[in-house]
């Protein structure tokens, strides 16, 4: 995506044009769209080849696509994702692909969320300053991961793929500097410039934010989701989680299910929904 110094007032023609969600195993096939894209992965796994030849792997949830106009891709793999597509000024224009890390940002999801639902009720308005929020918060996100030195940029983001590839496991501040071959310290150093807290930190914040996704599979009691998460102690599990987030799992899985309920029900015809 190309930089620019121009002033965000010459995003006043930013335009919303669709906005939707995809959740299932299922194969997309290859196509693209004239307008730009945003796609964020929102929970499972997915796989994507796109026509300028980059083919990914394994991308979990808080990563997203910035997709050009016009650039061919597919996507495959049990996953949940979360896309806008919109239009920008020419002076703003979506250049290149980029995959941004956004499984540490506090914001992007929730509006993402919300954006799903204003643009429901037919807001159109309110859709377009929240998407245009969200660019140019994706955007910002995108430039502070591109300006990292590449040295640091490499070890920071092989840390960020050890943990989440190993976040089940038992894992020390020493296991994740040693795959990355670098000292503690150092490393540390890397994680509190760009993310402003400790790689231990990050880990037990990536383990609660799938702990949190999880929770919306009623299938998994919370002893499953403390055990998937890397958990041992399920009560400290519950301690750590309502420090974190302000209420318990069970509490935060109750109102999932009534967030979701309101939003199927929106969904569904006018002459259909419950009286």
């Amino acid at each position: 995506m190309k930089n620019s110094t121009k002033p965000q007032t010459e995003l006043d023609s930013f335009r919303l044009e669709s906005v939707g969600y995809f959740k299932g195993d299922r194969n997309i096939p290859s196509h693209a769209h004239s307008h730009a894209e945003l796609v964020y992965v929102a929970d499972g796994q997915c796989a994507s080849r796109f026509g300028n030849g980059i083919h990914t792997r394994n991308c979990s949830a808080g990563l997203a696509f910035l997709i050009p106009p016009h650039l061919l891709h597919d996507q495959r793999g049990d996953v949940h994702t979360i896309f806008m597509e919109f239009a920008l000024p020419d002076g703003a224009q979506v250049g290149n692909l980029a995959i941004i890390d956004l499984r540490n940002d506090p914001f992007v999801r929730k509006w993402l969320d919300d954006l799903l639902t204003i643009w429901i009720t037919g807001e159109r308005q309110e859709s377009n300053a929240l998407a245009q929020a969200i660019f140019l918060r994706c955007r910002r996100c995108q430039q502070q991961q591109e300006t990292m030195p590449r040295p640091q940029s490499i070890r920071f983001h092989d840390a960020l793929t050890f943990i989440s590839n190993n976040f089940r496991q038992s894992l020390t501040a020493q296991d994740i500097a040693q795959h990355v071959k670098c000292s503690v310290n150092t490393l540390n150093g890397y994680f509190h410039k760009q993310l402003n807290q400790s790689m231990m930190s990050y880990l037990y914040s990536f383990r609660l934010g799938i702990a949190s996704q999880l929770l919306q599979n009623d299938y998994l009691s919370i002893k499953e989701i403390a055990d998937r998460c890397g958990f041992a102690d399920m009560n400290y599990f519950i301690r750590t989680f309502k420090k974190h987030y302000g209420t318990t799992p069970g509490k935060t899985r109750k109102n999932k299910a009534l967030a979701m309920a309101r939003l199927d029900e929106e969904k569904r015809p006018a002459s259909a929904r419950t009286p």
